[in-house]
């Protein structure tokens, strides 16, 4: 499943209730007003998972469809692999 992000190009950052500038359109937050997990999300790769968790999964199933785990890494670790032949293209 592939979720295109359609946005208007004049709209401006809007800072949710804790005063973090939202990685979501005015739009996107008006219309998962309910869902604060969503709306607080602090970086786009953390709304994109939560997104899975708690709208896909329960539309789909949990047998369907796997949120995984998102882990953060240094730059410089993948800088390591690559050098070393750890990562493949």
């Amino acid at each position: 499943m592939i979720r295109i992000q359609k946005a208007r190009r004049n709209d401006k950052a809007i800072k949710n209730a804790n005063g973090v500038v939202s990685v979501l359109t005015s739009d996107e937050q008006h219309l998962w007003r309910e869902n604060n997990e969503l709306i607080s999300s602090p970086n786009k790769e953390v709304l994109e998972q939560r997104y899975v968790k708690n709208v896909i999964i329960p539309l789909l199933g949990p047998k369907h469809v796997d949120a995984g785990v998102s882990n953060s890494i240094k730059w410089s670790l993948l800088v390591f692999l690559d050098t070393y032949g750890f990562l493949v293209s």
